[in-house]
């Protein structure tokens, strides 16, 4: 995963990091689900220095990367509270 800022109109990366998408799939939901994911996993791993065992409290785990939060969360084997306003990451 790049560093925050790497927008761009057109990008040139090796093709094992491309998923395919059906015809019908929304580029837009696409995209957003990325950027859900990403925000959540720069939050967890270069913020938060989360470790699996780690406590973690997600607070607004209603919105798109609340709920990315919840799901990389438990994937990472982090300890998961769920509220529905602010994300506040104990360690």
């Amino acid at each position: 995963m790049p560093h925050m800022g790497a927008y761009a109109e057109y990008v040139s990366v090796p093709i094992d990091l491309l998923v395919p998408l059906p015809d019908n799939f929304d580029l837009n939901l696409a995209a957003s689900m990325a950027l859900n994911y990403l925000t959540a996993m720069s939050m967890l791993e270069r913020h938060a220095h989360s470790k699996s065992g780690d406590k973690v409290l997600i607070q607004g785990a209603a919105g798109g990367v609340g709920e990315a939060l919840c799901q990389l969360s438990k994937h990472m084997g982090l300890r998961c509270m769920e509220r529905l306003q602010h994300v506040i990451l104990i360690s």
